[in-house]
């Protein structure tokens, strides 16, 4: 268990931090960041994908979330430049920092069966006001029989974790309205995963 052991969730979020640098260009090229205001990285890792966006966006402030070990690397510089940021430790299945604009869920959903996932949004959803808007990036499952990211990510899931699967944009949906959340749209970028805007319902 990660958790438990701070060697191997520095070695995670090494591994995670050299992934989420290479799709982050093609997700902001994607997705417009510059009106997001106060950003919150919800297990943003070592700051990679937030990093991208606050160097790129003077206008967007960050909030990097994530467990000791996370916020040590990140604040070590690790992930790259994080201007305009503050950093908090803490566990998404207990509490998400207050006072966002934006919040994100990169790659975290995945990792976890319906009912963790339910209790990671409805924090969020706490954490939130009516008016900020939340962003899920993942891999979509395709339609069935046609390969796409998300069938490659799936069958990976299976092989290598024990819990956790990728999802259709529809069953996403469903379970954002059991949270509190509507789904607005999706926007398509040009790596594996897709950008879903989400508003209070």
């Amino acid at each position: 268990n990660l958790r438990d052991d701070p060697e191997q969730q520095a070695i995670f979020y090494a591994g995670s931090g050299n992934k989420s640098r290479i799709e982050s260009a093609a997700i902001t090229e994607g997705y417009d960041f510059s009106k997001c205001g106060t950003l919150v990285d919800v297990a943003g890792g070592n700051g990679a994908f937030l990093s991208q966006i606050l160097v790129s966006c003077e206008q967007v402030s960050g909030v990097l979330f994530d467990q000791q070990a996370a916020i040590e690397a990140a604040k070590s510089g690790r992930g790259g430049p994080l201007p305009r940021c503050e950093f908090v430790v803490g566990d998404f299945f207990k509490t998400v920092p207050a006072g966002g604009d934006t919040y994100v869920l990169k790659r975290i959903l995945d990792d976890w069966f319906d009912d963790k996932v339910v209790q990671i949004l409805k924090n969020c959803r706490k954490a939130m006001r009516n008016e900020t808007r939340l962003l899920i990036i993942e891999p979509l499952m395709g339609p069935p029989n046609e390969l796409t990211p998300g069938h490659f990510a799936d069958m990976n899931f299976l092989v290598t974790f024990s819990g956790g699967r990728i999802r259709t944009e529809k069953e996403h949906s469903n379970l954002l309205r059991q949270t509190g959340f509507q789904l607005q749209k999706k926007v398509s970028t040009e790596s594996d995963v897709s950008v879903l805007e989400a508003i209070a319902a």
